[in-house]
Formats: structure tokens, C-alpha cells, sequence
């Protein structure tokens, strides 16, 4: 592990480094040129970061939840009703979370068991366990795209060709 010299509590300077993205806080450097014209940022307040955090993500996904759903309302061109939205919107929600906790649980009792005999023979052996889950993190989030997607491909085009007009001049 890499350690500075101002650093008591392993990953300190990665938490402060972050103070500024979620406050809005940055420390004036002293000496550096670029620092000398302006003062102490100050910290954002609880309420905007109550509201730019959390209320607003909320109000955002429940807005996007409303959209789907009433778009999913409509019968198909043979009449049948489309599958429950909520469903699809639980498995394009819910799906990449259990698949990276089923990936995670998996090379967790990988490593559990196989680490400590072959960590003396391959020394990289957390680092290709680390390897594994990013990829397969990555390839479940391209599925669960290709999902989403497959989702959503012919209903908008669809739900735009049936309720829209274009004026052609």
C-alpha cells in the first residue's frame, strides 16, 4: 500500500480528495501562483447537498418511472398488452446489482479458499481475482444494456410514429 507523508489513516488523502466534489470546498494552497487572487471556497450547504444528492436523483427516477410506464400502456399493433413495466424496470434496476453481488460472492470464496495456497506461487493473484470481476462487471453491465435496450427499441419508435405528426413543407 502507498503511503504519504502527511498521512496517519490509509486512504485519508483519497477522502479528501473527494471533499470538493460533493461540497464544493477547495483549500487555498499557499505559494501556489494560481491560488493568490482567489479565497477559500466555501462549503456548499446541507440543504444543497441534500437536494442535489438525493431529492433531486429521486424526483428524476420517479419522473423517468412515469414516462416508461405510460409509454408501456399502450396495446401493440395485434392488440395484447405489453408485459408489466414494472417488472422490466425491477430486472434493468435490480439485475446488474444481484449479478455483481453473485460475481463478487463467487471470486470472494475463490479467494477465500484458493488465495492463501497459490499467493506464494503466482504473487499476482488479487490482482487477476481483481481483473475477473472488473470484466465480468463490465460484460453484465453491456448485457443488462442490450436489455435495456431490447426493452425500449421498438417502443419508442413505435409510440413516435403512431402519436406524432410530421409536417412535411
Amino acid at each position: 500500500m502507498a503511503t504519504h507523508g502527511r498521512m496517519s489513516i490509509p486512504g485519508l488523502v483519497t477522502a479528501a480528495s473527494r471533499v470538493p466534489m460533493i461540497t464544493g470546498y477547495k483549500k487555498k494552497k499557499l505559494g501556489h501562483p494560481s491560488e493568490k487572487l482567489s479565497g477559500d471556497i466555501p462549503w456548499a450547504g446541507w440543504r444543497a447537498v441534500l437536494f442535489s444528492e438525493v431529492i433531486f436523483p429521486i424526483f428524476m427516477a420517479v419522473l423517468f418511472v412515469i414516462a416508461y410506464m405510460f409509454i408501456k400502456s399502450f396495446p401493440n399493433p395485434d392488440g395484447k398488452y405489453p408485459p408489466s413495466p414494472i417488472v422490466r424496470i425491477a430486472v434493468n434496476s435490480l439485475g446488474p446489482i444481484v449479478w455483481n453481488a453473485a460475481i463478487l460472492l463467487v471470486l470472494f470464496l475463490v479467494s477465500l479458499f484458493l488465495g492463501p495456497m497459490l499467493n506464494p506461487t503466482f504473487p499476482k493473484f488479487g490482482s487477476v481475482i481483481a481483473f475477473i470481476a472488473h470484466v465480468l462487471g463490465v460484460i453484465g453491465m453491456i448485457g443488462f444494456f442490450k436489455i435495456l435496450v431490447s426493452f425500449l427499441g421498438s417502443t419508442i419508435i413505435t409510440f413516435i410514429s403512431n402519436h406524432s405528426t410530421i409536417v412535411v413543407p
